[in-house]
């Protein structure tokens, strides 16, 4: 056995190994660390004698989880992750994942007596009728991977990421059987230990690095790149800029223009937030604050709601998950809906528990916020706290009164915003921008066939109906499994366990409930939120699922009587191989330069390369010209460089007249360079625009 554990450890480096190569040659980060997990990890396995069985069985593990890894193509680009079809299965890298994974099927079948014997004990511990069992093992196989064009390519990728996890889940559950009652009691006690201000800690340095050295201080995703415009004209007392000269030459996704007056139509919660971490020159450092600061929000009312050992769980799950930790590296807005969420909620549960009812206004002001940042979600929140709180007992329901009265005059501040950008209090600034742009009605909620922005195979059905419903679900539900709990097992797994093993509770059912919420609402949105940052729409369930997780771990080790120590253990190590080995090999793989953004405009103005110039960007609008417009005074005729779109003769004659004293200077973009932005002096290219 240990020799087979040894073979799968070493095929576990070499397919790291492949998949860390870069087309230069060079070996990245995330390939270096996975192949020192292998590595380690086989060391363990072929020198441990005490515990040869369950340093293989670690080995074997991250063997899994590698592989996985290998045999997925997410990368840099915009697109949905997918597991390889069968037509590259015979590349280098793929060919050393499948070895693995065959070999690994070997190793586990050499225990099929062991495994057979755990899961029928866990089958009668928890009272899985054969036909639950059925249903579950479908959920499990039809929302292993994001479905395909081709139908053939999809029921492929869908058996493979089933093999995957249930490889994983088997191996899990040897694991949880061989582990030490000594090892299994320190876990536990070491989850007892300042889990909560060690988890806080944690989420705000991860994210902090995270940010600082993937995302590197500077916004990839086209929104991203509107909050922070909005947030600095924000940060300075203004709702808009005025009309840049030769617009055309300044056009940026998401900034509208209309008069004189040039604005993010973006709703402004975020953005205002965001304006403080500009004024005080880290507004790369907000989010990692968030979402620190939902942490102990979560704790607490988890701990409330389900208990004080869920809470604990809660605690571990939301510092090890990587939809979490990357959502808090990012400029995006979901970090503060979920933090003034929880926030609101907790206030609206301390009324419950009998304190006073001006805890309501601070929490109507949360709620308010939320619908100014994600106008959606605010709804279904103040919708969602406002029924709770007419469950309350006795005049404790009058809370409503406050609660309604707050959040309907914060929200409402919304209608002062649009009247002042519009000038209609009723027409909210993304939707004149859409309409404007993509056609009448485009951007609305609802069924129709004018539904939609044309966004090609992120949205591959024209308008919105019934089938764009189904497939979005789908591709949400599929990417919250790899990425909420980032488990080798899939995500969905203890809350499949929970309500299949029927010992929910009715506050889970609640939960549920608030959950399905979420995803209701957004069933009458045309758009499933594409692949940046997983089922980013449905961000805020990531609450109830991983309080629903916690609930199935704690199903299950009750269920175990005398194991439960050891299920509570191997849970743990999923959460750490989640964290150690899935959030290292993401970060490389996708959010370094996602989208082909970088900072190097940044870097040549703090460098004073660029000094008093009018620098024109060669390239796309995004990435080449989206990297750069942030880094734009917000005043042009301000003693510093200006950043404008080179889009031809034309406009550069105009940009020139506009702007005369200034010495003209190129800049190639990426997708011109393949790599970084070059400089291209004017006296160099004088002759193109003579």
């Amino acid at each position: 056995m240990p020799f087979v554990f040894a073979a799968v450890g070493l095929l576990s480096l070499l397919s790291v190994g492949w998949l860390g190569m870069l087309p230069d040659g060079i070996l990245s980060g995330r390939g270096a660390l996975l192949g020192a997990s292998g590595l380690g990890l086989l060391i363990a396995a072929t020198l441990s004698r005490a515990n040869s069985t369950l340093a293989g069985l670690l080995a074997l593990l991250v063997s899994i989880q590698a592989a996985g890894f290998a045999l997925t193509d997410a990368g840099p680009t915009v697109r949905y992750p997918h597991l390889f079809p069968p037509a590259r299965w015979l590349e280098p890298n793929a060919l050393f994942a499948l070895a693995v994974v065959i070999v690994s099927g070997v190793a586990i079948g050499t225990r099929f007596r062991e495994i057979a014997g755990i899961w029928n004990a866990a089958r009668d511990a928890l009272g899985l009728r054969s036909w639950v069992l059925l249903a579950l093992t479908a959920l499990f196989f039809v929302t292993g991977a994001v479905l395909s064009k081709s139908p053939v390519e999809s029921f492929a990728e869908l058996a493979l990421g089933f093999l995957l996890r249930a490889l994983g889940l088997l191996v899990a559950s040897l694991l949880a059987a061989s582990i030490p009652k000594s090892w299994a009691s320190r876990t536990s006690a070491a989850l007892d230990r300042r889990l909560l201000l060690f988890a806080t800690t944690w989420v705000l340095l991860i994210t902090s690095a995270l940010a600082y050295f993937v995302y590197q201080r500077h916004p990839h995703v086209p929104d991203e790149v509107a909050y922070l415009l909005q947030a600095r004209y924000l940060a300075e007392g203004k709702l808009w800029l005025p009309s840049p000269p030769v617009p055309e030459a300044f056009d940026t996704d998401l900034m509208s223009l209309v008069g004189d007056r040039w604005f993010s139509p973006t709703p402004p919660g975020w953005p205002m937030l965001l304006a403080i971490g500009v004024l005080f020159k880290v507004s790369w450092l907000v989010n990692p604050i968030v979402s620190a600061a939902t942490v102990p929000l979560a704790y607490s009312v988890t701990r409330s709601v389900a208990g004080i050992r869920e809470a604990k769980w809660v605690v571990l799950l939301f510092a090890t998950s990587p939809w979490f930790l990357f959502i808090g590296m990012s400029y995006m807005g979901h970090a503060s809906a979920l933090c003034l969420t929880l926030a609101a909620t907790w206030l609206v549960d301390r009324v419950r528990q009998g304190r006073s009812w001006g805890l309501m206004i601070p929490a109507g002001l949360a709620i308010g916020i939320v619908s100014w940042t994600r106008p959606l979600e605010g709804v279904t929140l103040a919708v969602a706290l406002g029924l709770w709180t007419l469950s309350f007992e006795g005049k404790r329901r009058r809370a409503l009164l406050p609660l309604a009265v707050a959040t309907a005059l914060v929200g409402s501040a919304q209608l002062l915003y649009n009247q002042l950008l519009t000038g209609n209090a009723l027409l909210f600034p993304i939707t004149e921008y859409c309409n404007r742009l993509y056609g009448p009605g485009s951007n609305d909620l609802g069924f129709g066939p004018n539904r939609g922005l044309n966004f090609g195979g992120l949205d591959p059905f024209a308008g919105h109906g019934l089938r764009d419903v189904v497939l979005n679900g789908h591709i949400n539900v599929a990417l919250i499994n790899l990425e909420l709990l980032g488990w080798v097992t899939g995500s969905l797994l203890g809350i499949l366990v929970l309500f299949g093993s029927g010992r929910a509770r009715r506050s889970d059912y609640g939960v549920l409930a608030a959950g399905l919420s979420i995803v209701f609402v957004h069933s009458f949105y045309w758009f499933s939120g594409g692949p940046d940052f997983g089922a980013r729409y449905w961000y805020l369930v990531i609450f109830p699922g991983l309080l629903l997780t916690a609930r199935g771990i704690e199903v299950v080790a009750e269920a175990a009587a005398g194991s439960a120590e050891r299920i509570r253990a191997a849970a743990v190590v999923l959460c750490l191989l989640a964290v150690g080995l899935g959030v290292p090999f993401r970060a490389a793989d996708k959010y370094f330069h996602y989208r082909r953004m970088r900072p190097d405009v940044r870097e040549l103005i703090a460098g004073g390369t660029l000094g008093r110039s009018l620098v024109l960007i060669e390239g796309r609008r995004h990435p080449d010209y989206a990297s750069a417009v942030i880094y734009n005074p917000t005043d042009l005729s301000a003693n510093e460089p200006i950043l404008a779109w080179d889009r031809g003769e034309e406009l550069t004659r105009r940009l020139r007249a506009a702007f005369p004293d200034r010495t003209i200077l190129r800049l190639r973009g990426p997708t011109i360079t393949n790599g970084r932005y070059e400089i291209v002096r004017e006296e160099q290219t004088g002759s193109r625009y003579p």
